[in-house]
């Protein structure tokens, strides 16, 4: 007599195996099953018994779901399929970037970037400007937004008896605030001590 086999299949998550009904197998041939995902759903995984075959199965690519071919069945089995819901991947976030602009200097001296110059800074992220007093000056004041702020400065040794001065802009604000500084001239404070 024929022997015949039971393929049992068990369902986790919101899915399918068809066909539903007990599927007994002839030995030594082979049946069809499909793993179907309810809509908004994806297939996690295909067992079959505790290993995985989710990568031998043959996708249908109109329906979302996948077929496990079982050949030459020679023992009973049991053909697990796990579904979860697809979830949308969340875009990453566009970038925000603030326009920086550098006034006209006033006095003996200079800036790099140059003044009337501008550079885009992204949100977060820091904007490194460089000042160099000319021949005989000193650097007194530094207005960011109408507010003196040359204390944040670092000093830096240069030659010829000059002086550079780095400054690190962080959180930078956006560039309408800046415009509104753009035509007015920057008070003049008088320096600590003597203007060498």
């Amino acid at each position: 007599m024929p022997v015949y086999y039971t393929i049992t299949k068990e369902v986790v998550g919101p899915g399918q195996i068809w066909p539903q009904d007990v599927t007994s197998v002839r030995a030594g041939s082979g049946t069809t099953l499909e793993i179907d995902p309810d809509p908004g759903c994806v297939i996690s995984d295909v067992l079959l018994d505790t290993v995985s075959i989710l990568s031998q199965t043959r996708p249908n690519y109109s329906t979302g779901s996948r077929y496990v071919d079982l050949t030459n069945v020679q023992a009973p089995h049991t053909v697990r399929a796990l579904f979860t819901l697809y979830v949308t991947p969340t875009p990453a976030p566009t970038p925000v970037y603030y326009r920086v602009d550098l006034l006209p200097v006033i006095g003996n001296g200079d800036t790099s970037p140059a003044p009337g110059a501008y550079r885009n800074v992204r949100a977060g992220q820091s904007l490194t400007i460089w000042f160099y007093p000319g021949s005989g000056a000193m650097l007194t004041n530094v207005l960011l937004d109408g507010s003196v702020c040359l204390g944040t400065f670092n000093r830096i040794p240069a030659g010829h008896g000059t002086m550079m001065w780095s400054m690190s802009v962080r959180r930078i604000r956006c560039r309408r605030y800046l415009a509104h500084h753009r035509h007015r001239r920057p008070p003049r404070r008088r320096p600590a001590g003597n203007i060498l």
